[in-house]
Order: C-alpha cells, then sequence, then structure tokens
C-alpha cells in the first residue's frame, strides 16, 4: 500500500471519530443551570445522558447539590437530544434519592424536593 493512502484512511478515520464524537455530544449531554435568584440561573455543569431499561436516564450528583442555591434546577438537553426525542419522558434521579420523570423539551425545569428535608 502506498503511504498517500494510508494518510487517505487515516484522515478519513479521523474525520469519522470526530463526526461520532460531536453526535455523541450534541446527542447525549445536557446542561445543568441552579436557580440562584428569581430569573438568575447558575451554570452547574455538563452532564451525560445514558439510557437504562430502555430508557433515558440523567444522574445528578450528590456534589452539583452541595453547591446549588435553590432546589430547582433548569436541565437544557443537546441539540439532537431534544430533536429525537421531544416529549418523550426521562428519568432525572438526585443521587439517587428523588427520582423526577419529566418529558424532553428544550429547557426542563425540575425541583429536588429531598434538599428540602431537614434530616437528610
Amino acid at each position: 500500500m502506498e503511504i498517500n493512502m494510508i494518510y487517505k484512511i487515516g484522515i478519513i478515520l479521523m474525520a469519522v471519530d470526530l463526526g461520532w464524537l460531536l453526535f455523541y455530544y450534541f446527542y447525549a449531554t445536557v446542561e445543568v443551570y441552579n436557580l440562584k435568584e428569581k430569573e438568575d440561573y447558575q451554570y452547574m455543569g455538563h452532564l451525560w445522558i445514558k439510557r437504562k431499561r430502555g430508557s433515558h436516564y440523567l444522574y445528578i450528583p450528590k456534589e452539583m447539590d452541595l453547591y446549588s442555591y435553590t432546589t430547582e434546577y433548569r436541565i437544557v438537553p443537546g441539540i439532537l437530544f431534544y430533536y429525537f426525542n421531544k416529549g418523550e419522558e426521562i428519568r432525572i434521579s438526585f443521587h439517587g434519592k428523588y427520582d423526577v420523570f419529566p418529558t424532553v423539551s428544550e429547557a426542563i425545569t425540575v425541583k429536588n424536593h429531598i434538599a428540602t428535608y431537614p434530616c437528610l
């Protein structure tokens, strides 16, 4: 095989890998925001959406709750995830202690009621 052909194959493989990574990033991630004041949301980070038992699952870790100002979260899914799954149910788990089941929309607003309990 000629060296130029190997370079072309390598470039094609890198382009396919980059395309797959970008697709997965825009499909399987969400941005998480926490309500700081009336309409002011604080960016908390990116999280990955997983598939569990045939449905979409988002796990919000306890560390994210510790840095939250309020119990209200706004979750913004990736463009492709929203396009392919709008109207479907997604399971959002707050560190395994409290689950909510909203439908996928451009911006999902949920509340973590478990954080308001004084005994936890």
